[in-house]
């Protein structure tokens, strides 16, 4: 019996020494541990990259695209417009002076073309206009709107259309003037530097209307196919059309306002008709 139990003893002390050996976690010799570790293939994966500096923004070049961003909707605009209304101002420097604001209640179809402007304000008052290249020969229809008042028709780009204006009727409308506006700002951002200056104005009101303005200084004096020294534009955030256009150039010796026009009420893609631009409509006074 005392035979038994030793032995019983003994097995269950041997079995402790098994799962002890099992579970102590074995010392290697710090040596061999080095070695090891040299042994071990390198990580193929390379090292995250440190990121680059982020470059320092251009205030010049930001307000550059600030200006472009409104203008490129501005082209977009002008390639889908059919018909517009609008009440136009106009003021130029012609003739050593720059004339008193002109106000006119402005027709305009792109497609077949035909523009009617009649002044409503205090300069001109009355006076009427049609033209249109498939109208009278693509003459000028016109009358003063004061005695004597003829009825005449005249050559777009003769001395007495163009009398007092910087501008024959066919570059009249947002076409022409977005064309230009676009023109400039290509060639200044296609240079590097920059050719020019630009300042972004924000949110102004022109005539009552929410407008992005933008001014551009530009390098005319080394590069003349610009249009202007300098430009002032406001873009209508309703109609994305310019509102408001200033530009000033060297005119008599020095750098000067010579052009501003602004734009109020416009409506776009409003019906038209031949009849509007036809000078026996009953609500003309041809």
């Amino acid at each position: 019996m005392k035979t038994k139990l030793l032995l019983v003893v003994l097995f269950s002390l041997l079995c402790l020494t098994s799962v002890y050996a099992e579970e102590t976690p074995k010392v290697e010799n710090p040596a061999e541990a080095k070695k090891a570790e040299a042994a071990k293939p390198a990580d193929p994966t390379p090292a995250p990259a440190e990121a680059a500096p982020a470059e320092p923004v251009d205030p010049n070049r930001a307000a550059m695209e600030v200006a472009w961003s409104f203008v490129k909707k501005s082209v977009r605009v002008v390639k889908g417009l059919k018909t517009y209304t609008s009440v136009f101002y106009k003021q130029e420097y012609v003739d050593g002076e720059m004339r008193p604001e002109e106000k006119m209640a402005l027709k305009y179809r792109t497609k077949p073309r035909a523009v009617y402007m009649k002044w409503v304000g205090k300069e001109r008052k009355n006076q009427e206009v049609i033209w249109g290249p498939e109208i009278n020969d693509g003459e000028i229809r016109a009358h003063k709107g004061s005695f004597p008042d003829l009825t005449v028709s005249l050559d777009p780009k003769g001395g007495m259309a163009m009398k007092g204006n910087r501008h024959p009727i066919m570059e009249s409308g947002f076409a022409h003037s977005v064309k230009l506006i676009a023109r400039d700002i290509q060639r200044a951002m296609k240079k590097n530097p920059l050719d020019g200056k630009f300042t972004d104005l924000g949110v102004q009101t022109v005539h009552g209307a929410k407008s992005h303005c933008f001014e551009s200084e530009l390098n005319k004096a080394g590069d003349p196919k610009y249009y202007g020294y300098k430009a002032h534009i406001c873009v209508n955030l309703k109609t994305n059309l310019p509102n408001k256009i200033q530009i000033w150039d060297k005119e008599d010796g020095k750098v000067r306002l010579v052009e501003s026009y602004s734009y109020e009420n416009t409506k776009l893609n409003v019906p038209l008709t031949d009849e509007d631009f036809n000078h026996k409509n009953k609500n003309y006074n041809f």
